[in-house]
């Protein structure tokens, strides 16, 4: 029974995501395999871990130096300025 204040709630009729619902209906024949249009295999990730540890020494060796000169420094403000070292640093492989 439905309340003054209630909502009724929709039966689901579909619980296949939008692009698999809409798919659904253009596939030719019902034995393909279903088609992603958001997602390539043929794609690859470049890896960012040996960055990121180049990144994380870099930081580490500046961080503290940074700290000593300006102690007065947030931390967040301190971040930002090693950042704007590293993108000039040689160190950082996107400079190479």
């Amino acid at each position: 029974m439905l309340g003054k204040h209630s909502l009724a709630i929709p039966p689901i009729r579909n619980h296949l995501p939008r692009y698999q619902s809409t798919m659904a209906k253009t596939q030719a024949a019902p034995s393909s395999p279903p088609r992603v249009p958001f997602h390539s295999p043929t794609l690859k990730r470049r890896s960012v871990s040996g960055n990121r540890a180049l990144w994380s020494g870099f930081l580490k060796r500046n961080y503290t130096s940074l700290k000593e000169d300006h102690p007065d420094w947030a931390p967040k403000d301190i971040r930002a300025h090693v950042g704007k070292l590293w993108a000039a640093s040689p160190e950082n492989p996107k400079n190479h």
